[in-house]
């Protein structure tokens, strides 16, 4: 079995019997995205909050001066 239809089998083993289609989906997709979130992390690929708090004011500012 590969490593991702292993890795997608033991997150659904952890889900409780009655767990409908859509949860199941959408917890795939969460793992998956925290996955690749923690490799974003590990290797430098973030903003700090800061910078992002500054380049959003700076865009709501121009925005405000271009009507």
């Amino acid at each position: 079995m590969s490593k991702i239809k292993e890795e997608a089998k033991k997150i659904i083993d952890k889900l409780p019997e009655n767990v409908s289609m859509e949860e199941i989906i959408y917890r795939l997709h969460f793992t998956q995205k925290l996955k690749k979130a923690n490799e974003d992390i590990e290797k430098g690929r973030i903003i700090p909050q800061e910078q992002v708090k500054r380049n959003l004011m700076k865009k709501l500012k121009e925005m405000r001066e271009n009507g």
